[in-house]
């Protein structure tokens, strides 16, 4: 309604000049006219652009998936989970974890307790990094890392280093049954060196 009235204001500033041609219906604008016309034309514009910004309404949160960062920490979680596996094998395939702890159940809390222990260092929360990566989640401000999300991240590592060692183990890199052979062959000779000093004192 507005752009209509301006229009209709503009056609009425349009008055013929003073020299006219021998045309009759000639017209020209005069400086006044033109000056009209660039308000007329500014007004017409500042109205349409408040007219686009109250359709679209405040500034709503983007719907989707933000791929980026959701791919940069999932390669994260396969970058640590290469890098715990690779760390802790020194651990497992030490001659003395081998003859005591090797079959025994401990390197899942192991890992998940290094694991927990660096992430809390480094205030890193792979869980809150894989939120910010969908925007309707990161309206709801997601702060600082925290505990459950830590432990969440902790417990994702060692489920990613327990995948990376069944992949090891797959392609040769790993071999769980050349380690339980050690273990056995550690546990038997650890015995025979318990029971010879006993038969030593007996005899």
């Amino acid at each position: 309604m507005s752009a209509t009235l301006l229009l209709t204001a503009f056609l009425l500033s349009v008055t013929p000049g003073h020299a006219q041609t021998a045309v009759s219906d000639s017209v020209t604008l005069s400086a006044e006219s033109a000056r009209a016309l660039q308000t007329a034309l500014g007004d017409v514009q500042r109205t349409l652009e408040s007219q686009a910004e109250d359709t679209s309404g405040p500034s709503s949160p983007r719907t989707g998936m933000d791929r980026t960062q959701v791919i940069n920490v999932l390669f994260l979680v396969l970058a640590l989970s290469l890098v715990f596996e690779s760390a802790m094998s020194v651990l497992f395939d030490w001659r003395l974890f081998i003859r005591y702890f090797e079959g025994r159940g401990v390197k899942t809390p192991l890992i998940i307790t290094v694991a927990f222990l660096v992430f809390l260092n480094y205030d890193l929360d792979i869980v809150a990094e894989l939120l910010r990566g969908f925007p309707e989640i990161q309206a709801q401000n997601i702060g600082r890392p925290t505990l459950p999300g830590q432990l969440l991240t902790a417990l994702l590592i060692a489920g990613g280093s327990g995948g990376v060692f069944r992949i090891f183990t797959r392609l040769g890199i790993r071999s769980p049954e050349e380690r339980d052979r050690k273990a056995r062959n550690e546990r038997a000779s650890m015995k025979k060196g318990t029971e010879k000093p006993s038969s030593d004192a007996d005899s």
